[in-house]
């Protein structure tokens, strides 16, 4: 295609876009940029994706195991501090006493194809929607041809999820609003696109909850890390599944938690984890004294030697906040590349030696951010460029009650900056697959 005939696209995408009002907060219009491009996987790349997704389950297998023993085995005992940190003692107890329950919805962010950062269980209903949103602009303004294909409805794989979960074939799903009044657009988004496809969705306040009249309409709830976290929700949630309404992802936070990547790279916990588990994510460590971590080079350095490194290879490494503190552990609000002055970064890292002997969660995670080529229309142009750039890709994978494990979409966002999604700037692409 000529550029003209691709700048209709992006521009025709937009128009589509807002018209659906997929955007954050009060935003006029989309709220991203748009690429008139499809992402497309290769075959090989896609099979690679779908025989990597039973080795998360697995890692959660590993994790549940480790803490049932953790329970009971003094040495382990640190793992159990740092997976019930920051919860009530009744969250805590409940937790205990789900560790044989997995989730059947799964998404993980991937700063490359072939490496994880962090798992999204739950993953939130701007996700959802966003991919959704993608995927209905571009299928109504790109066509595929024979070589590509498209990935099935995303919606549909999220209430099939659901009632694999409630055992019905046609539940009806409790979402509360998100905690996030700027997702609220995009959640409305995507309960609108449920309901008009027939599934049984509805998005409410979470307080419902303490209506026993709502909770004898619902069959189960779909809710956010936030809402598993508070205490209050939490309680709510408790009182529903005593009321006989299921839960989806279960009521145990070992996936949700960002602390849970270290322990396939600890050696106290290392067996416990497969060599396969481990290839899925970017090496990762708690930040304290004495912790080492293996650079991208292979190199094996201490916390302290990274942090005290030039920048050139400081800035091989993030660092996250890894706790359940929900002002700082979603939407990148703690989560920061070591690119700073010599002395910005010696300070931090006094922080966050302070931090740990609190007894705070913050993990140090080599950056393994790929980039790639992207042509976009400029929002503020109005015109076609193309640069290299950082991006977020999102597979989704979908666990079946015979155990298969299958992906059944993926979502991806660009930026010329290492972080990525959630900004005007963003780029914004539909995923599609070769055939062969």
């Amino acid at each position: 295609m000529n550029e003209v005939q691709l700048l209709k696209i992006a521009q025709d995408l937009v128009k589509l876009l807002t018209k659906l009002d997929i955007s954050y907060g009060d935003m006029n219009g989309f709220s991203m940029q748009v690429s008139p491009d499809i992402f497309l996987l290769t075959a090989e790349e896609r099979l690679a994706l779908e025989q990597r997704g039973p080795y998360f389950w697995e890692w959660l297998a590993g994790l549940n195991q480790l803490y049932r023993n953790s329970l009971t085995n003094p040495r382990l005992d640190f793992a159990r501090q740092l997976l019930e940190a920051g919860l009530t003692e009744e969250l805590v107890a409940f937790q205990r006493n789900c560790l044989d329950e997995y989730p059947w919805l799964m998404r993980a962010d991937q700063p490359s194809l072939t490496s994880v950062c962090e798992v999204q269980v739950p993953m939130s209903m701007a996700g959802w929607g966003f991919v959704t949103g993608a995927a209905v602009a571009y299928q109504a303004v790109v066509k595929t041809n024979g070589r590509t294909n498209i990935f099935p409805s995303l919606a549909k794989k999220f209430y099939q999820g659901l009632g694999f979960a409630s055992g019905k074939d046609r539940p009806v799903v409790f979402i509360p609003w998100s905690a996030k009044t700027d997702y609220r657009r995009i959640q409305q988004f995507i309960t609108q696109h449920f309901q008009g496809l027939g599934l049984k969705v509805i998005s409410r306040d979470i307080v419902d909850l303490a209506d026993p009249a709502i909770l004898g309409d619902i069959d189960i709830i779909y809710v956010s890390s936030k809402h598993r976290c508070d205490p209050r929700t939490s309680r709510l949630l408790l009182k529903a599944i005593e009321y006989g309404v299921r839960v989806e992802p279960p009521m145990n936070l070992l996936s949700d938690q960002k602390v849970s990547m270290i322990f396939p790279f600890l050696e106290a916990t290392w067996d416990y984890f497969s060599d396969n588990v481990r290839s899925l994510f970017a090496p990762t460590v708690l930040i304290q004294e004495g912790a080492a971590i293996t650079a991208a080079n292979g190199q094996l350095m201490t916390v302290d030697e990274v942090f005290h490194s030039p920048v050139s290879v400081r800035k091989g490494f993030i660092v996250k906040y890894a706790g359940i503190d929900p002002k700082l552990k979603s939407g990148g609000a703690a989560v920061f590349r070591l690119d700073g002055s010599n002395k910005k970064s010696a300070d931090f890292f006094s922080y966050l030696m302070r931090q740990s002997r609190q007894g705070a969660a913050w993990i140090l995670q080599v950056n393994s951010a790929d980039r790639r080529p992207v042509t976009f229309m400029d929002r503020n142009t109005g015109s076609l460029e193309t640069k290299d750039m950082y991006y977020r890709f999102n597979p989704f994978y979908l666990r079946s009650p015979d155990g298969q494990i299958d992906l059944v979409g993926a979502g991806i966002c660009l930026r010329d900056q290492w972080k990525v999604h959630g900004h005007p700037d963003t780029v914004f692409q539909e995923v599609r697959f070769l055939t062969s």
